[in-house]
């Protein structure tokens, strides 16, 4: 059950926001839909599914699927800790800057890692740790 809480928190998470910037008094977030979010949630869905097949079905091999599926939306979220990489792709994206003034649009925001990053990485590490004690349990019960 933790580890398909672990994956839904996954997938919540990557509807959220995931990263800030800010410019004097304005505020702008950028959510994980905009960016690598797309690829958390599929992860996050496929390690759902994994282990929503091991529980009910009882494959032994379906847990240890869902954690390596959990385990690749560790590596996705890890690479958008920095807040900087989703801003800078946001701002490409909307065209308004690229090259020298992307660097100084990106150097004059303050930036802070939105909720959904960490509630995708939380999610990601319960749904891995415990798909993985699912699969040795059911092992040792074989």
């Amino acid at each position: 059950m933790a580890a398909i809480a672990g994956s839904a928190l996954a997938v919540i998470g990557s509807f959220l926001p995931w990263a800030e910037a800010t410019l004097g008094e304005m505020t702008e977030s950028s959510g994980g839909m905009q960016g690598d979010g797309i690829v958390t949630l599929v992860f996050g869905g496929l390690a759902a599914v994994f282990m929503v097949v091991g529980l009910v079905a009882r494959k032994g091999w379906a847990p240890l699927v869902g954690a390596v599926m959990a385990l690749l939306t560790l590596v996705v979220v890890a690479i958008n800790i920095d807040p900087e990489r989703q801003v800078r792709a946001d701002l490409e994206g909307q065209g308004l800057a690229s090259g020298v003034e992307l660097d100084a649009a990106v150097a004059s925001l303050e930036m802070s890692t939105g909720i959904g990053v960490w509630i995708v990485l939380v999610g990601a590490l319960v749904a891995a740790g415990a798909g993985v004690f699912a699969f040795v349990k059911g092992r040792k019960a074989a």
